[in-house]
């Protein structure tokens, strides 16, 4: 941080949102977060100033979220049995920051015991 004399720094939550009870702010205009859960993403104005004048910056809080499962259909405890030319939907739902990408894996026994694998 820099002026003369040294500027008092804010910082604040665009759109008038509250800040998060889990970020504060400490010397030297810095804002801190403790355990990041997601809802603190948005835009964050640093506002400084002093006798000579006043500045604005923007910053952009993205918290990314790790893949998660949400749903699969068939379960899978269920057996889908389909009759040869038949046709067999499966969903996955998964969702996470950024969006995950679904892929399908065939898994079938080998005729000893063994497994092979086929990536849709």
């Amino acid at each position: 941080m820099a002026g003369i004399p040294t500027p008092t720094v804010e910082w604040s939550r665009s759109n008038q949102r509250q800040m998060p009870p889990n970020a504060e702010t400490v010397p030297g205009g810095v804002i801190r977060f403790a355990r990041l859960t997601g809802t603190e993403s948005g835009e964050y104005t640093c506002s400084a100033s002093n006798a000579a004048g006043r500045a604005k910056a923007v910053a952009r809080l993205t918290v990314q979220r790790s893949a998660e499962i949400v749903s699969v259909l068939p379960s899978p405890d269920q057996l889908a049995v389909v009759e040869r030319g038949g046709r067999l939907a499966l969903t996955c739902v998964a969702r996470g920051d950024p969006m995950p990408r679904v892929e399908w894996e065939i898994v079938a026994s080998g005729g000893r015991g063994g497994a092979a694998s086929t990536q849709l």
